[in-house]
């Protein structure tokens, strides 16, 4: 006898039928909600904001090796979840004791938390300026508004590049260092700074600090002459000759400036003040119309700025001006 398969039931097939688009509607409805609410992957975790969502991205270490913390700030593109390689902001955490008010210790922190982030986003395109933001205490957590709390350090910058270019900068924690210049601990330091100055330019038979803005605009002025400037070595072109850029300057600063002398061969990464004889312009390729220094001698800075010789009392920076 032939198998006879048993018919399913009809009210079964108008049953899935009818309700086939709502479950739809649902499901992709639920999937749009997964994809707001899951962090990219990277990201440890997150936290919701007032415009947007917090994700963490796990520690961070300044280059003497201490901890913080960086988060991403985002927020969510139709469908897309909110993408840590596309941040609105950078938020770091530091300790409360970390030095803020030192120029050098809060920019550390911000190219800290730069190359942390092209780590983590190595084929990121198309980033364009980004909040930059540091605070100190044992945890960043939103109010019940979704609002951070105030920072100490804020910038603009934009991610791309090896090095942060700032648009926009300010520091409370220097700012309060400066009004509270009159106390005897910093009167004490700043006037060792002077004296540390005093002495380079006694040595060398200096005329004055500058830095290589002010000598780039108006190289024929001192050409011939003895200055102090702070530089940051740059790029290394041979055992004689270094491109190096101001030590203390602001973000959109770019000036560069060709050093030439016997004692660049034992250079490191260190910031120096140069006592340098101004020259003319380089005609090489490489260095095409920089101004050319001739190093007569330097000194290591113990800052990244070269703070321990360019703050001097009141506060204020030896910056393009007559030695105090």
């Amino acid at each position: 006898m032939p198998y006879l398969q048993r018919p399913r039931p009809a009210h079964k097939c108008r049953f899935r039928h009818s309700f086939a688009p709502v479950l739809l509607v649902c499901a992709l409805a639920f999937g749009g909600l997964l994809a707001h609410a899951q962090p990219r992957p990277g990201a440890l975790g997150s936290q919701p904001l007032a415009e947007g969502v917090l994700l963490d991205l796990g520690p961070l270490a300044n280059s003497e090796g201490k901890g913080g913390r960086l988060w991403a700030e985002a927020a969510a593109q139709g469908s897309h979840a909110a993408d840590a390689c596309h941040p609105k902001a950078l938020h770091v955490l530091v300790d409360v004791h970390a030095p803020l008010a030192s120029e050098a210790v809060a920019r550390q922190w911000l190219q800290a938390a730069h190359h942390q982030w092209q780590k983590l986003c190595p084929a990121a395109q198309s980033v364009g300026l980004v909040r930059l933001m540091v605070y100190q205490g044992f945890e960043l957590v939103p109010d019940a508004d979704g609002n951070l709390p105030t920072p100490t350090v804020r910038a603009t910058a934009s991610l791309q590049g090896r090095e942060l270019l700032f648009q926009q900068y300010s520091n409370n924690a220097t700012s309060l260092q400066r009004q509270n210049a009159g106390q005897p601990d910093q009167r004490k330091e700043y006037s060792a700074n002077a004296d540390r100055l005093q002495a380079m330019v006694r040595k060398y038979d200096a005329r004055r600090v500058a830095d290589l803005q002010a000598i780039d605009k108006s190289g024929a002025r001192w050409q011939g002459q003895v200055l102090l400037v702070g530089v940051r070595p740059e790029r290394v072109l041979s055992r004689r000759a270094a491109t190096v850029r101001s030590a203390h300057r602001e973000g959109w600063d770019v000036t560069e400036a060709l050093a030439e002398g016997a004692e660049i061969a034992k250079w490191g990464k260190d910031s120096r003040m140069l006592a340098v004889k101004v020259k003319g312009r380089s005609t090489d390729v490489r260095t095409q119309d920089r101004m050319i220094l001739q190093v007569l001698g330097s000194q290591v800075c113990s800052d990244l700025d070269c703070e321990d010789y360019l703050l001097m009392p009141g506060g204020q920076w030896a910056h393009n001006k007559a030695l105090p």
